[in-house]
């Protein structure tokens, strides 16, 4: 197995372990899912990175809005959310791009006006 699919898989269980709120006193978690997201973004072409970063931030989203998670990792979750957002945004080229940022930020102010009342 060589290094990037050794780290992809890693990314995949942090992944999990984030979405599922499995180990809620971790908070370095998330830091550590966002580092190796861009590091596995750099060996990248453009398109990859974006899809990549969209499915963080889709990652973040889900986990904060779903209630069988626990408060304060949602909030973790909800307050991390903006850097796959940033770099989606450094990453848009095109209409299409930013047009796929903005249907992302409206999404994301959809589900936060519900999440936590």
């Amino acid at each position: 197995m060589s290094e990037n699919e050794i780290a992809t898989v890693r990314w995949a269980k942090i992944a999990e372990q984030i979405r599922h709120g499995k180990q809620p006193n971790r908070c370095d978690l998330i830091d550590k899912y966002l580092e190796l997201t861009n590091a596995l973004c750099k060996k990248q072409p453009l398109s990859q990175q974006q899809l990549i970063h969209t499915k963080v931030f889709k990652l973040l989203l889900n986990t904060m809005s779903d209630s069988l998670v626990v408060e304060h990792w949602r909030l973790l979750c909800l307050n991390n959310l903006y850097k796959p957002l940033f770099a989606l945004k450094r990453l848009a080229q095109s209409k299409a791009d930013k047009a796929h940022v903005d249907m992302l930020l409206q999404e994301y102010a959809r589900m936060s006006h519900y999440s936590f009342n």
